[in-house]
């Protein structure tokens, strides 16, 4: 099987899926196995990340 590169508009998806998923996550109450400051640490970074994108996206045809 040939391995496939991300396509810009899948970087931008996943991002945006990502965000979702650890916003969610962090909300709920009964997550006593998961550690909150690392969900909030990469929801920080995944913040940055989507920042670069939406300044990327000019670049590449999406």
């Amino acid at each position: 099987m040939k391995k496939k590169d991300f396509t810009f508009s899948e970087k931008i998806k996943l991002c945006n899926d990502l965000g979702t998923f650890l916003s969610e996550l962090n909300g709920l109450n009964k997550t006593n196995n998961i550690n909150k400051s690392t969900v909030n640490n990469l929801l920080y970074r995944l913040v940055q990340w989507r920042r670069d994108l939406k300044l990327r996206q000019y670049y590449y045809d999406v």
